[in-house]
């Protein structure tokens, strides 16, 4: 946790600004883990997919948006968080600072610590982000070859010649079916 070495600034009231330093700290670790607890399930979800195991992927799914909306609501106080924060430093400031701009104010080593969080959180971020996007493709080509399967078997029992009671080919007779994708 930061230990609150601050440059210099004006009028900042440096108790509170390490205390904020210190949330901010905790709430950047906590969406870290969420982000790698959302990898873990990404990666079980392109196992899943590869195994066109449906039931999996919509557990998983399930999974996902439990995480997501914990990381929402983590991001909502970051969001807050650098709201006060800014208004604490630059009370003229017309939009919140980042976490960059906001790490500036702290010694080097607390600098360092808030900077390397937050660039390990962009990058697990852009992973997620991009892991995300080839699944994404992954499920709509699953969804696309499954459907092209039941077409298939449509086609192939729609055209299905049916005998009827003469024992001759009777016209016009249909032959219901039903296919069970998930067994």
């Amino acid at each position: 946790m930061s230990s609150g070495n601050f440059l210099p600034t004006d009028g900042v009231n440096s108790d509170q600004l390490t205390a904020l330093v210190t949330e901010l700290e905790e709430i950047l670790r906590q969406l870290l883990n969420g982000q790698r607890s959302l990898h873990t399930q990404l990666e079980r979800k392109q196992q899943a997919l590869r195994k066109a195991d449906i039931q999996a992927v919509a557990a998983i799914c399930q999974q996902e948006q439990a995480l997501i909306r914990r990381i929402g609501q983590l991001e909502s106080q970051r969001q807050e968080l650098n709201s006060r924060m800014t208004q604490m430093v630059d009370p003229a400031a017309k939009q919140p600072w980042t976490v960059n701009d906001l790490a500036q104010l702290l010694d080097e080593s607390d600098q360092k610590r808030l900077l390397v969080l937050a660039a390990e959180l962009r990058e697990a971020l852009n992973t997620n982000r991009t892991q995300s996007s080839i699944l994404h493709k992954a499920a709509e080509a699953l969804a696309r070859h499954m459907s092209g399967i039941a077409q298939t078997v449509h086609m192939a029992m729609s055209r299905a010649r049916v005998y009827g009671a003469k024992g001759t080919i009777a016209s016009g007779a249909q032959l219901d079916f039903t296919v069970d994708l998930q067994t």
